[in-house]
């Protein structure tokens, strides 16, 4: 991502103007997340997208003078929710240009519907809290104990000409896909056969109903993140379907396989994707400069799941994965972009090169954040950064050891007497340290001509 000056122009879109719903989600859901500055920003993009004015980021710190790298720092945050998207733009006239686009916050419904957003939101304002908003947000059931319902129905009191609705269907269900649904999209990788699970599946009377785009979401999320392919997904559903009509929860599916990670922590060496001339490779890699522990790291990195890498570290350590921690494995697997090898090298830097015990939460977001930027593929080129940063980080430590620091005492020079200078240059001269040297030397003859004289009369 090229700099941004504050004289850099930006233009700001998007869809539709919030519900009252939406923004009270932005302040009681999103904020204990993002950040003060990060909803600030949000509603000064709101202002300016009511426009298609162009606006420089000048402007921006006027309204939120927080100075332009929390300005940015705010603005990341807000694309890492799913709440802004970026683009960029070279003019000839005004050279960059950025487009943000605001994306619609979750409503509170779907935002607890949502596993990952529930468990960050009460890892940052504790379970006490959480169970106040989700109490506040939860959809009450009604009873009408003794009354007896005698609603009208649809069919009753409206009327209109079937035949007609029928032919104009199709226009209809267009204008329905304007309204797209209000949950998240993951980016992963859609790597599973899902045909060919879903036949799998159906042996197992699991029903074909389950299959919907959001399931086979998560599903390809949970073979990305430990590992699972298609056989095993589904004996894993088979222990946790519903006998009477076939169904599968998707939390509780979720369960059972981190259930059973936890027990086992075993990889299957037939699922490690291999290259098919590992020696070509390997030759190739020391050819560019990468020593065999680099080599073994790459190697590595491309054999394991990230869970399953992540858990072979910490046992290593001799430590133990906290919730933080696999939600934030679990967060670089489902939004960050990256391949599972680079994604590894990621966590090998941060845990084994740095000596962390945990994973620290900003500089794991801001490496994925980085390595998204700069479309890092390959577990090498993954390497290749690690060592840039390596370096970095002992020449700026060797640079603090060396430079004074500004709250050291400065040194005080005594200022010497004349008398006393003249005295020590007396004392230093060469005819001066003759004498001494000859005085001493006398001095030294005459103890030993006694000490000989009494070991004479000694014997």
């Amino acid at each position: 991502m090229a700099s941004i000056a504050p004289n850099t122009l930006y233009q700001v879109r998007y869809a539709r103007t919030l519900t009252s719903v939406e923004k009270e989600a932005l302040v009681t859901l999103y904020q204990p997340i993002i950040g003060a500055d990060a909803l600030a920003l949000y509603f000064i993009f709101l202002g300016d997208g009511q426009t298609s004015k162009e606006h420089t980021h000048l402007d921006l710190l006027h309204l939120l003078p927080i100075g332009l790298t929390k300005l940015l720092d705010a603005r990341k945050k807000l694309e890492g929710i799913g709440l802004l998207a970026v683009f960029e733009k070279e003019t000839d006239a005004f050279g960059l240009v950025y487009g943000y686009e605001l994306r619609l916050p979750l409503t509170p419904e779907h935002f607890f519907s949502d596993t990952t957003y529930s468990f960050l939101l009460e890892s940052v304002i504790g379970e006490r809290r959480f169970q106040e908003l989700l109490t506040r947000y939860t959809p009450k059931t009604i009873h009408w104990d003794g009354f007896t319902e005698i609603t009208q129905k649809f069919a009753d009191i409206y009327r209109f000409d079937l035949t007609r609705y029928g032919q104009n269907m199709e226009k209809f269900e267009t204008i329905s896909t304007h309204f797209p649904s209000e949950k998240t999209k993951l980016t992963v990788d859609q790597t599973l056969d899902f045909a060919f699970l879903a036949f799998h599946a159906h042996k197992k009377q699991i029903s074909k109903e389950n299959f919907t785009p959001e399931f086979n979401q998560q599903l390809a999320l949970l073979h990305q993140l430990y590992g699972y392919d298609e056989l095993e997904l589904v004996e894993f559903m088979t222990q946790i379907v519903s006998l009477s009509d076939g169904m599968v929860k998707i939390n509780e599916l979720k369960k059972v396989i981190q259930a059973r990670n936890a027990q086992t922590q075993k990889i299957d060496k037939s699922k490690q994707n291999q290259p098919l001339d590992e020696a070509k490779r390997i030759e190739a890699l020391k050819q560019s400069g990468f020593s065999d522990t680099d080599i073994l790291v790459i190697q590595e990195s491309e054999a394991y799941p990230p869970y399953d890498y992540f858990s072979a570290i910490k046992r290593e350590k001799k430590s133990y994965i906290s919730k933080l921690e696999e939600w934030l494995v679990r967060e670089l697997v489902e939004r960050s972009r990256l391949n599972n090898s680079v994604i590894n090298i990621l966590l090998h830097y941060v845990l084994v090169v740095k000596n962390n015990s945990t994973l620290p939460q900003k500089l794991v977001e801001k490496l994925a954040a980085d390595w998204s930027e700069k479309e890092v593929k390959r577990p090498e080129e993954a390497v290749q950064l690690v060592r840039k940063l390596d370096k970095e980080s002992k020449l700026a430590k060797e640079a603090r050891e060396n430079t004074p620091s500004r709250y050291a005492k400065p040194t005080k020079t005594e200022v010497v007497p004349k008398w006393l200078e003249q005295q020590e240059k007396e004392k230093t001269s060469p005819k001066k340290q003759t004498e001494t040297t000859t005085a001493q030397q006398e001095e030294l003859d005459a103890r030993l001509a006694a000490y000989l004289k009494r070991k004479e009369g000694e014997t």
